[in-house]
């Protein structure tokens, strides 16, 4: 297979604040680098390989990029996206003919320290190839890159690939240190004090006088295999420099836990969401003007939120309290649903070693519908040092806030219940069940997510996508779930969700009963269980959805086919008698847990677990005791 993608990559100046130093008025006394942009240029090598060249940047995020600062010529740019592994930059072939090379980059505007870059080669959205961290050698000095730049170009440090296409993997230990670069490579020089950027309208151009301050770098490969023997991957970098200044750092003050609002609730009317600390370093004073926040949320924030503020939170407590606290900025977001700029009514100085409690609350639009979640992440922000006169480098952005779900008046589990269900939909209205506590997290073996009020006097099972749930829910969670509730299989009322909160708790104990008293009798939309096959139904309190916990003697296994998957099942019988009719075995069907070690359970056995209501063979309610994990059976 032939290679597509010969690559040349040059660090450039463009638009990135980068910071230098730590604080000190020794260390920053070192200019800063305010701006670099980030060049490639590759061949198109022809179809018989890759189609996409994808490049993975860590340490920055997409919102540090500057939206109008894409370079491409015949390339063509096709995404930029963010997740675990970093931020993701795809170019295709575009319009660069067979056998040409052209050019394509991209800016960053915010301080940042890169961590790695990856390069892909794809071929219908599957990497066959990549070129490891090409920056493994990149550190960083006081969270300063500025240093990295020093000390990389005080001793040039040329890296050279020992063999193999480009698009083949390589580490660190693929590469072998050079002692003078080829001759085809040249030295770029890097600007003075205060130079004026690369040329926007030529992204080839530097424009730069010769500087003897820093030089630029390079991390060299060659190609050795294949009809290719010129380098295919070049990195170069320059910056723009300034005078030092100082230092404004963001960092998360009271962690403030997701909430649910709904019209009338008895939450803060204020609805906070972020508290922060801006704290500005030894070397200087800082003034604060302004804010830039990002919604984040699933559905139109600039609908739902009619308000955001912004408020200097006087006692740090994460709260506001109009008698202390001052509300400095205040703003809508855009219908675009993009950064909202939030412009302090009037500047903040921060004194050089001191800091500003700020605090961020929503105003909910009373109209906005139930069932979706919203919130803001702090991304950027204006200061400018008051002895430097400017802009200050940020540290510690990107800061998300706590998730304000909307919902509707809570009600209780026995009430939701009773509600009707709307025959054309199969399911009840939209409800809300607030502060239930979790009894068990089935969604590995069911599908489902089981809460109770937590006087146990009811309970009910919560369906997960089928894609996938949340994480893990710890036992004891307190959860506000909006959503409706149906029939499955027409034996069990479970809620489908349209949105929740989770937030820490304590768990709840069981509740103990003989076989005859676990299901009971109809309530509400919640059928009887059988305690026969065909006939029989149950009576007594209903507790199909509870935490509960029986005993008996094991009568035999089997296997049940729930939702189209086979589980084990043994059953149990204290002397109640019970039979569900999908075999000759009497008593209640208990599953076997996913972590089940050793031999099946015999003799006695007393059981904690989830009491479901299924369909047995004759469409009849019946019951099956789902226990959390081995520890919930206990033989004796």
């Amino acid at each position: 297979m032939r290679n597509k993608w010969i690559v040349l990559l040059a660090v450039l100046s463009g638009t990135l604040l980068v910071l230098l130093g730590v604080g000190s008025p020794v260390l920053a006394q070192t200019p800063w680098v305010l701006n670099s942009m980030y060049f490639f240029q590759v061949t198109n090598n022809g179809d018989d390989d890759a189609n996409i060249f994808m490049i993975v940047i860590q340490g920055i995020h997409v919102s540090n990029l500057n939206p109008s600062g894409y370079y491409d010529s015949d390339y063509m740019r096709r995404g930029v996206f963010e997740d675990d592994d970093g931020v993701h930059i795809l170019w295709s072939q575009g319009s660069t003919p067979y056998g040409d090379s052209d050019s394509f980059g991209f800016t960053v505007n915010q301080p940042v320290s890169f961590t790695s870059c990856k390069m892909y080669w794809m071929r219908d959205g599957r990497p066959i190839g990549r070129v490891e961290d090409v920056w493994q050698d990149w550190t960083v000095f006081g969270g300063s890159v500025h240093a990295t730049i020093n000390n990389r170009a005080g001793i040039t440090r040329w890296v050279r690939r020992l063999g193999g296409y480009a698009s083949n993997s390589v580490g660190i230990f693929d590469l072998a240190g050079m002692s003078a670069p080829p001759n085809q490579v040249n030295i770029d020089p890097l600007p003075p004090l205060g130079a004026t950027l690369i040329d926007p309208g030529n992204s080839l151009s530097f424009n730069y006088a010769p500087y003897s301050g820093n030089q630029s770098l390079y991390m060299y490969y060659d190609v050795y295999a294949g009809p290719w023997q010129n380098p295919v991957i070049r990195f170069r970098n320059a910056v723009n420099v300034a005078p030092p200044s100082g230092i404004l750092t963001f960092t998360r003050l009271v962690n403030i836990p997701d909430r649910c609002w709904y019209p009338g609730s008895g939450t803060s009317p204020y609805n906070e969401v972020l508290s922060v600390c801006a704290t500005a370093d030894d070397y200087e004073d800082i003034t604060l003007s302004s804010l830039s926040l990002y919604p984040h949320g699933n559905r139109d924030s600039a609908t739902a939120i009619s308000s955001v503020d912004v408020w200097v939170d006087a006692n740090g407590n994460g709260l506001v309290d109009p008698a202390l606290d001052q509300i400095i900025a205040s703003g809508v977001f855009p219908p675009s649903n993009e950064q909202l700029l939030m412009t302090l009514f009037t500047p903040r100085v921060i004194p050089a070693g001191g800091g500003l409690n700020l605090l961020i609350s929503l105003t909910v639009n009373p109209s906005a519908a139930p069932g979706y979640d919203y919130g803001v992440s702090l991304n950027d922000a204006y200061g400018q040092g008051n002895t430097s006169s400017i802009r200050v480098p940020m540290t510690g952005l990107f800061i998300e806030s706590a998730r304000l779900m909307i919902g509707v008046p809570p009600i209780s589990i026995a009430e939701a219940k009773k509600l009707p269900i709307d025959p054309e939909i199969g399911m009840t209205e939209i409800l809300m069940l607030e502060n239930k506590v979790v009894t068990a997290d089935l969604q590995t073996s069911l599908g489902l997510v089981y809460m109770e009020e937590l006087n146990r006097s009811a309970g009910i099972g919560v369906m997960v996508p089928a894609q996938g749930g949340p994480d893990p829910i710890p036992v004891g969670s307190r959860v506000c779930v909006v959503g409706r509730l149906g029939l499955l299989d027409g034996a069990e009322l479970i809620m489908l969700p349209m949105d929740g909160v989770i937030n820490p708790g304590t768990p709840i104990a069981p509740l103990s009963m003989n076989n005859k008293f676990t299901g009971g009798g109809a309530f509400g939309n919640q059928p009887a269980v059988f305690n026969a096959p065909d006939s029989k139904q149950a009576a007594g309190v209903n507790n199909v959805g509870m935490l509960v916990r029986t005993w008996g003697k094991v009568t035999g296994f089997g296997q049940l086919t729930i939702g189209g998957l086979a589980y084990d099942v043994a059953w149990i019988d204290d002397g109640s008698g019970l039979a569900d009719g999908f075999n000759e075995w009497s008593g209640i069907a208990v599953l076997k847990p996913l972590d089940w070690r050793g031999d099946p359970p015999s003799g006695y056995v007393a059981a904690t677990g989830v009491l479901r209501a299924i369909p047995n063979p004759y469409g009849n309610p019946v019951r099956l005791l789902v226990p959390r994990s081995q520890s919930d059976a206990m033989s004796f």
